[in-house]
């Protein structure tokens, strides 16, 4: 077991005062319909008809009953496959999701306490006639196309540190927190001994989780790096006892991925054990299938493969942090958040800039609110310009739901080998593959190193949700054993959130203060607040 590590105060003024408890925000109706094969399916049809021989990847969700990765494999081998004609079966199986969610579900067991249904998923490539014919069987509810995507953090720096202190020796000990990215260099101290045996590489589909880029080493860092190698662990993480399971889908910026190897990694998390799950990525609109798109952007409200693993693992019990994305920077930077980070049940964390006179969100910090329409195909995107003349109906929701200190940009100083100032990003741990500008005034200088970005402020989250789930089970709340607990986490950190004053579409529910959220914690082992009062989300600040 690992000696609790005590740190500092953030520097910031902090107010005892939580939001009250008022009725969750309405979830939209997600129908299901053949719509949202229709795109794909049309694809595949010019594609077949037109002789071409190349593979697609592609996302199918089976229907249920579901319950388990073996009934997805008996559906794939049994079902599926001997109906496919011979000439058109070059049909393979890339990995298999379980324990999927229909977002409607998911909302009414939210709200009532009944376990959703679950669905089945598999990544899967084949011809345009066997994608076609797979389809059309009656076990698969929709199939999707997998697209390529860019790293979260395509417009701004790489490696972040945060340094929230916490006085009562929480480090998430006993905690294990799933970290959803490029991989970890296993070499750096600051993880000696806490790099779970469960880690995997989603790419290779082996063991080897070595980060060849330095995002996932940086994010890890954030997440549960214990500060070693920097005057006396002054770069520790926010939950330096955490048992890190490192899932790699991705192997670093300007490098394009499977889609749906997020998805599947998240249900893997979920299913193994994962308590917290890290996800420092996703896709923004403006990647493939749908092209540049200048937000608002309006997504499918019919759930894609990925937004259903993340429902499906929260209502497995996991609590899920998903970074806003990075598209701040747009003109009009309005209802710019990623996928999968517009799922609504999810915890969505923007970035603060904290090094100016007064809190600001930073400047590439994605913004809601997340704009949803069944006008549109499932894993689909379209700009509000474009849509508002057919009047679709459009759902609108608050997102981020709470901001952390993610730095800011600032290319007009010297910078690291990432493009991002040392004075204006943050600090964590820098993995021995990345050339670049160490951070200043540190005898292990080459250990540690500074970026900015979303990436950055979500693992502060999931660090912070990582020490609840401590404290709850040092204290017999009663958390651990309920279904509803990542909701009830999610809601706690949002009831916690310090209100800087800014957009709830910029800040949601505020900065994330962990002493708001141990005060909320103290008063439920008192007896003075209860659990219950945390499994429908708060009211937003005035």
């Amino acid at each position: 077991m690992n000696t609790p590590h005590h740190g500092e105060c953030f520097g910031l003024t902090v107010s005892n005062r939580r939001p009250g408890v008022a009725k969750s925000r309405t979830p939209p109706e997600v129908p299901m319909s053949s719509l949202a094969n229709d795109v794909f399916r049309t694809q595949l049809i010019e594609a077949r008809n037109g002789g071409l021989g190349h593979k697609f990847s592609a996302l199918a969700t089976f229907r249920p009953p579901v319950t388990s990765t073996q009934d997805a494999v008996r559906l794939l081998k049994v079902a599926v496959l001997p109906r496919l004609a011979p000439s058109s079966s070059r049909f393979a199986v890339q990995g298999v999701v379980s324990n999927l969610s229909r977002s409607d579900e998911v909302s009414k067991w939210l709200l009532a306490g009944e376990y959703p249904r679950r669905y089945g998923g598999a990544l899967v490539d084949g011809t345009a006639d066997a994608l076609l014919q797979l389809l059309e069987s009656e076990v698969v509810e929709s199939l999707e196309e997998d697209v390529e995507c860019q790293l979260c953090v395509d417009r701004v720096c790489r490696i972040v540190n945060c340094d929230l202190a916490f006085h009562s020796g929480l480090t998430g000990c006993g905690v294990t927190v799933a970290v959803v990215d490029t991989g970890i260099d296993a070499s750096h101290a600051a993880f000696k001994d806490r790099i779970s045996t469960l880690s995997r590489n989603f790419i290779t589909k082996s063991n080897d989780v070595t980060d060849a880029d330095g995002h996932g080493t940086h994010v890890a860092g954030i997440i549960g790096g214990n500060g070693a190698a920097s005057h006396g662990q002054q770069l520790r993480g926010i939950a330096p006892g955490v048992s890190l399971m490192v899932l790699k889908v991705n192997e670093g910026i300007g490098q394009t991925y499977r889609s749906g190897l997020i998805g599947a990694a998240v249900s893997y998390a979920a299913k193994n054990g994962a308590d917290v799950i890290n996800v420092s990525g996703g896709r923004p609109a403006s990647v493939p299938p749908s092209g540049q798109i200048s937000p608002p952007w309006v997504w499918s409200v019919f759930e894609e493969f990925n937004e259903r693993a993340v429902s499906g693992a929260i209502a497995d019990g996991s609590a899920i942090t998903i970074a806003a994305g990075n598209h701040g920077w747009e003109a009009d930077p309005s209802s710019t958040i990623y996928s999968p980070a517009i799922n609504q049940h999810a915890l969505t964390v923007g970035s603060v800039n904290l090094n100016s006179q007064s809190p600001q969100l930073s400047s590439f910090s994605s913004q809601g609110p997340v704009m949803r329409t069944d006008a549109i195909s499932r894993g689909r995107v379209r700009s509000l310009a474009e849509l508002a003349p057919s009047h679709a109906p459009v759902v609108r929701f608050p997102k981020p739901d709470v901001v952390a200190p993610g730095g800011e940009m600032d290319f007009s100083s010297n910078t690291t080998g990432f493009g991002c100032s040392p004075h204006h990003g943050v600090v964590s741990t820098k993995a021995s593959v990345v050339v670049g500008e160490s951070t200043p005034g540190f005898s292990a200088a080459a250990s540690y190193i500074a970026a900015s970005g979303t990436s950055m402020s979500c693992p502060v989250a999931a660090g912070v949700a990582a020490l609840i789930t401590e404290y709850a089970r040092r204290n017999d709340l009663g958390l651990t054993e309920r279904l509803d607990r990542a909701v009830i986490i999610h809601n706690i950190i949002r009831a916690g959130a310090r209100n800087l004053g800014l957009s709830s579409h910029h800040q949601g529910f505020g900065l994330i203060d962990w002493e708001n959220i141990q005060n909320i914690l103290t008063q439920i082992k008192k007896g003075r607040d209860d659990l219950e009062n945390y499994r429908i989300d708060p009211l937003y600040p005035e």
